[in-house]
């Protein structure tokens, strides 16, 4: 029998603190009506691996839509999906270090982040401008950095939309490599919690793991 017939239950939850899986909910129920008091710990959705996916969704169908004239209906939608997916994976992924942050050091932990991610916006922008220019001659390339494509030529346009071609696919490869890498540090996060807290592990569905050790058990 567990001490004090308490059980830890570490539960899958939205920040608003809603339950998202129906498998969560019948094990509450499942322990309330064989008399275990719940210990409930609340665990953070994977935001990281929806983010990555949904970004990289959104650059694939600008990759696979852009042309010299392309749809603006079909391009609006890409870059609504990259911003949706990245917006996602900056929240997960701040949530994620800054939990892990001690209490007394969140200030510098955040100074670092922030540091990183504006470097990582800097270097990004200009390896993004370096490829989408790659294509071009010179005097054409000085055109697209002062900001006057209007007065390039058919042959330059179609140079360009190559190297914008280029851009989207080292975007999409970036994204599939961002989401596996938070797919694997989920999967550790798992392990880690399994190893600190028992060796019940039981994983309900796809959007839902359920944790649960008896307390002295």
């Amino acid at each position: 029998m567990a001490k004090n017939n308490t059980i830890t239950l570490y539960d899958l939850q939205l920040a608003s603190g809603c339950t998202i899986s129906p498998f969560v909910w019948a094990t509450k129920y499942a322990l309330k009506h064989k008399g275990f008091d719940i210990d409930v710990v609340p665990g953070g959705f994977t935001g990281g691996r929806v983010g990555s996916v949904v970004t990289t969704g959104g650059l694939v169908v600008l990759l696979l839509s852009l042309r010299a004239s392309p749809s603006y209906v079909v391009i609006a939608l890409g870059l609504l999906l990259s911003g949706l997916g990245t917006g996602i994976f900056l929240t997960a992924n701040t949530t994620a270090i800054m939990s892990r942050a001690p209490a007394d050091r969140l200030g510098i932990v955040n100074g670092v982040r922030l540091m990183v991610q504006n470097c990582g916006i800097v270097i990004g922008t200009a390896l993004v401008l370096a490829l989408i220019t790659s294509p071009l001659d010179s005097s054409a390339r000085g055109n697209v950095y002062a900001g006057d494509v209007a007065h390039l030529s058919a042959r330059h346009t179609d140079q360009l939309v190559t190297g914008y071609r280029w851009a989207l696919a080292v975007m999409v490869l970036a994204a599939i490599v961002g989401g596996f890498a938070s797919h694997g540090d989920s999967d550790n996060r798992l392990r880690r919690l399994v190893r600190r807290h028992g060796p019940a592990v039981t994983p309900h569905a796809a959007d839902a793991v359920t944790v649960t050790h008896v307390e002295g058990g």
